[in-house]
């Protein structure tokens, strides 16, 4: 930033320069109006003394011929013209006179001393005095009379002169005119300007300086020389100090993001790889910050502060989290405990009831009082608390139904199970869990009376969003858990209790008699969270009863 100021000074430096070498060609531009003003004040002196002395022998009629022989000038014409206008004496060659009104004629005839204007179309000039008697003399000048008489050898090749009319017609002109003469535009913006000298484009798009001075009658002198050289090298100049200019803000710039990059630059990187790495598990060091920024090393420390408390409460988390996890654990082993007590009574007091439909009973909430039991253990025990894997959960529930029934597996029924290394959420498995039970108890009791032999299958299919459950055997295809009453058959308790776990869980039910066994299908979807109201068996009382 410090480097702003001194190229603030040295871009006004090149460009006051700049303008100091452009400068010059108006001044020159300047001085040759002024010379081409002194030029045309001697030619036209001189031409008027010529006319007065050569007055009185033209006038009146005279004509004296013998002038032709003594006038110098073989291009000027003289002549006299009466006070209707009409020529009264020609010396020298001339064009004809051109059609009234003459403007210097005019001026002339109402009391100035001397006029000048156009004479005709061809580019002459005419110089008019008073005569004798009244008469008006006038010297007809050639176009190029501005050549012969204005300052001839003291222009360059590149300079010029233009005689302009009231109108800012060109009556005259001198020097390189094809390559000077500047558009309708910076002509009138010259003689409009309260400037003395400006620059500006020729017609031919080159560079000139204009200088004009006022002549009696609306007439101008306008002086151009060129500046094409002048712009030129101010222009190289100008570039070669903003070239310096640059060089040196450039330099600044990288002086200045050079010493942010070691002052600022170094330590925030460092910073970063700290905060990194301690993302990543490592404590958090930045490193050495001597010389870095007040501000650098006031965040650091602030840094080093947040993440000591962040580790101190991260580890407080998880020594609650580990007191958390023990508690649950305790607790899933006592719900365990408890349940298998419970099933222990109810057994128990299976054993010593005589009837059998009574016992049957006892029985079968014994083995859904187990099926809990067996879930909470598989919670605690696989050291996940909110999840089971239910390939190893139904092998040892199933196994655990049948040997209560006084099955074996691979005896007279044979058990099969397919499930993948699937683990499912305690919500769902805990439904999941009773719908086997009822579903496999069923089709023990039932699929194969008189000692008959079969096949119970549960096979859990995971189709990524979906899970299907099947329970089937190849029995004889009783209607699966219907009970006999007075009103008629009616479903049990224990296909009330599979359908109102299947609600819970938001799943569909099929219960297939294909007549040569029954076959359960439960699909439910693995995001859906189980409903936890009680299942609906308001009936079973009713069909008790019945």
């Amino acid at each position: 930033m410090a480097a702003l100021p001194i190229a603030a000074m040295a871009g006004t430096i090149a460009l006051q320069d700049y303008q100091a070498i452009a400068r010059a060609s108006q001044e020159r531009a300047t001085l040759l109006d002024g010379q081409a003003l002194a030029g045309y004040h001697a030619a036209t002196a001189s031409i008027i003394g010529s006319l007065q002395a050569f007055a009185p022998r033209i006038s009146g009629g005279l004509c004296d011929a013998t002038l032709a022989d003594d006038l110098d000038e073989p291009d000027m014409a003289l002549l006299t013209l009466n006070i209707d206008g009409a020529i009264t004496c020609r010396i020298g060659a001339s064009p004809p006179l051109p059609q009234r009104p003459l403007p210097w004629f005019e001026a002339v005839r109402g009391g100035a001393a001397e006029a000048l204007g156009r004479f005709g179309t061809d580019g002459q000039t005419a110089l008019a005095v008073r005569g004798v008697g009244g008469d008006v003399a006038v010297a007809v000048l050639p176009p190029s009379w501005l050549d012969q008489r204005v300052l001839p050898d003291r222009f360059g090749g590149k300079d010029a002169v233009w005689l302009l009319d009231a109108d800012r017609r060109v009556i005259a002109s001198h020097g390189a005119v094809v390559q000077a003469l500047p558009d309708l535009v910076t002509m009138g913006s010259l003689i409009e300007s309260a400037q003395l000298a400006v620059r500006a484009k020729s017609a031919k798009d080159r560079r000139y300086a204009y200088a004009t001075t006022l002549l009696p009658g609306g007439w101008r002198l306008i002086a151009a020389t060129s500046a094409q050289r002048e712009h030129d090298q101010a222009m190289r100049e100008l570039l070669v100090r903003l070239a310096e200019l640059t060089v040196l803000v450039l330099a600044g710039l990288t002086a200045v993001v050079l010493g942010a990059d070691v002052a600022f630059g170094n330590p925030l990187r460092r910073l970063s790889h700290a905060v990194r790495r301690w993302q990543g598990g490592a404590p958090f060091d930045p490193g050495d910050l001597a010389g870095a920024p007040d501000e650098v090393t006031q965040l650091a420390r602030s840094f080093r502060e947040a993440t000591t408390g962040l580790r101190q409460r991260e580890l407080e988390l998880e020594q609650a989290k580990e007191r958390q996890d023990l508690l649950v654990l305790e607790i899933h082993h006592r719900v365990k405990n408890n349940l298998q007590v419970i099933a222990s009574l109810l057994n128990l007091q299976a054993s010593r009831i005589r009837v059998p439909e009574a016992q049957a009973e006892f029985q079968a909430a014994r083995d859904r009082v187990r099926a809990l039991a067996t879930l909470h253990r598989h919670l605690y025990a696989d050291g996940e608390l909110h999840t089971i894997n239910m390939r190893s959960f139904l092998k040892e529930l199933c196994g655990q139904l049948f040997q209560a029934m006084g099955e074996k597996e691979d005896a007279r029924i044979r058990l099969l199970i397919e499930a993948p290394e699937l683990r499912m959420s305690a919500d769902q498995a805990v439904p999941l869990a009773l719908i086997v039970t009822e579903a496999v108890t069923n089709s023990v009791r039932y699929a194969f009376p008189g000692g008959q032999s079969g096949q119970i299958a549960v096979i859990l299919l995971d189709k990524g969003g979906e899970l299907d459950l099947m329970i089937s055997d190849n029995g004889v295809g009783i209607p699966a858990g219907q009970a006999e009453t007075e009103a008629g058959t009616r479903d049990g308790i224990g296909l009330q209790l599979i359908r109102g776990f299947s609600r819970q869980l938001g799943a569909t039910l099929t219960v297939e008699d294909e007549g040569r066994g029954t076959r359960y299908a439960v699909r439910l979807s693995r995001a859906a969270q189980p409903n936890a109201r009680t299942p609906d068996t308001s009936s079973i009382g009713q069909d008790n009863a019945a």
